[in-house]
């Protein structure tokens, strides 16, 4: 009896070690999903505070003049951009549709140019963003510039990366220092522009409209 009793005390302290293992590997295994949005929403924070930091410029010159060269910047993207004023500023959108095997994925490319008078001149903030889904031709319909988005938040998914919020206040200030259209998507990002389609214009079997 007295050795049976040995025994059983040995299974349980057995066991007891083994769920002290799996409760400190269930805990630490929490712990490590409880601390991986927390990295994520570090990340997040950061290109945030990217995108604020390259979206908005002060520049010199009545609003009305910073808005035609907002507006010549945008044509200068791709003629087909349909512009229309909007109370602050201007909204600008092209549509788009790419052949992929038996569907085509159709978008439309929007882009804001918000625009403040400040004390001396304007400041100008820019965003843009794509909305796209798989719809066959007779679906798609031509975008439409008046009555659009007055603003598109910086946390928007697919919006403007702070290297193409860049190159479109260099292309505004060329524009009102009358240096021409400045950058090209060549100039400024080389080979990598197929990564910013919302600036650089979409490669492959894309059309515009």
């Amino acid at each position: 009896m007295a050795t049976m009793l040995k025994y059983q005390m040995r299974d349980i302290a057995r066991v007891s070690r083994a769920l002290g293992s799996v409760t400190a590997g269930s805990v630490a295994l929490l712990a490590g999903c409880a601390s991986a949005p927390a990295l994520d929403l570090a990340s997040q924070q950061t290109m945030l505070d990217a995108k604020r930091s390259a979206s908005a410029r002060v520049y010199r010159g009545a609003p009305d003049d910073v808005r035609l060269a907002a507006s010549q910047v945008l044509a200068g993207i791709d003629r087909k951009f349909q512009i229309a004023l909007t109370e602050t500023g201007l909204s600008a959108a092209r549509g788009w549709s790419s052949y992929m095997g038996f569907s085509n994925v159709v978008g439309t490319d929007l882009w804001v140019v918000r625009i403040e008078p400040v004390s001396g001149g304007a400041e100008v903030f820019v965003n843009a963003v794509t909305r796209s889904g798989n719809r066959g031709p007779l679906e798609m319909a031509s975008p439409d510039a008046s009555g659009l988005l007055t603003d598109i938040p910086l946390a928007s998914q697919g919006g403007l990366t702070p290297e193409e919020m860049e190159l479109f206040h260099r292309r505004l200030e060329a524009r009102l220092s009358g240096k021409g259209a400045g950058p090209t998507c060549e100039e400024a990002f080389g080979r990598d522009k197929q990564r910013f389609p919302l600036t650089c214009n979409r490669g492959g079997l894309t059309a515009y409209f």
